[in-house]
């Protein structure tokens, strides 16, 4: 419950993402990917978000923390750990438990994903290790109603304003994808 109101306080669409950017940046990433999940028709509804990286992935420990309400998680951009769960609170519609599809990470040691998020409580699966570390957040934005024909112009401004120092010193790279929801065909890709 506090997690789903603290996703009501100030967010929008775009501080929502920098959030995601911001955790993967603090995570070392020189890549991050944007994949918007959305039915290709009219105004292009988003159904789900993907946000990839190439960071250092998340010891279970610690994304564990992260997502549990009021802890710390250390020195970062975002270090009280309350800007993933207001990202995903505000994508899944003020409900983290909505919202998360799921975050799938490895670390070099681990490799799981995090399946699931009740009451302060996280259900994760392990899986096979990929080859290099990472995360993927996935989140389920469809409640929201949100046409990504208003909101892709500003984000990728924005996201020029906000990370273009880390692009300009090549730190740093941000690619957006759009994907067809209904048959997973790439429609447009772009850095």
């Amino acid at each position: 419950l506090m997690a789903n109101t603290m996703s009501k306080s100030g967010f929008d669409f775009n501080t929502a993402m920098y959030e995601l950017v911001d955790n993967s940046v603090a995570a070392g990433a020189k890549g991050v990917e944007i994949v918007f999940w959305i039915d290709p028709a009219g105004q292009k509804l988003i159904h789900q978000i993907h946000v990839s990286d190439d960071g250092t992935g998340f010891p279970l420990d610690t994304l564990a923390t992260t997502l549990a309400m009021g802890a710390m998680t250390g020195e970062g951009i975002n270090e009280h750990g309350v800007g993933l769960k207001q990202a995903i609170g505000y994508y899944g519609n003020n409900s983290i438990r909505d919202g998360l599809i799921g975050i799938e990470t490895y670390d070099g040691e681990d490799c799981y994903e995090i399946t699931g998020y009740e009451d302060n409580e996280v259900t994760r699966r392990d899986m096979k290790p990929w080859g290099k570390t990472g995360s993927i957040v996935k989140i389920d934005c469809s409640a929201q109603k949100t046409h990504l024909s208003k909101r892709l112009k500003p984000l990728l401004e924005m996201l020029g304003v906000r990370y273009g120092h880390f692009i300009r010193d090549d730190r740093l790279v941000i690619g957006v994808s759009l994907v067809d929801f209904n048959t997973s065909d790439e429609i447009e890709k772009g850095d």
